[in-house]
């Protein structure tokens, strides 16, 4: 599960606001953003949490239409395998 918390770096030491629940020990990725005042702060950490959910948006719907399947033009789909497997026995192709 992946956690965002905010903090700041001080003489080379990360200082989070507060340790999640469950968290004792974990891999972490920092990324620094430029100094300002607290309200400039929270405003980019929310134009960081749009864009992370603009991102995750767009991925769930490319999923939906990947498992909905893309309509290419052909004919009907066939049902099931044995159903292939008639219309290849019925018709075999001709190898002469």
């Amino acid at each position: 599960m992946v956690t965002a918390v905010e903090g700041v770096c001080k003489q080379g030491r990360i200082e989070v606001s507060s340790i999640p629940r469950g968290m004792e020990e974990s891999r972490v990725v920092v990324i620094f953003l430029p100094s300002h005042n607290g309200d400039e702060t929270a405003t980019e950490i929310g134009e960081l949490n749009d864009s992370h959910l603009k991102q995750k948006t767009a991925a769930e719907s490319v999923l939906q239409r990947m498992k909905s399947g893309f309509h290419l033009g052909g004919g009907p789909y066939y049902g099931d395998r044995e159903e292939i497997y008639d219309r290849i026995e019925r018709h075999p192709k001709d190898d002469g």
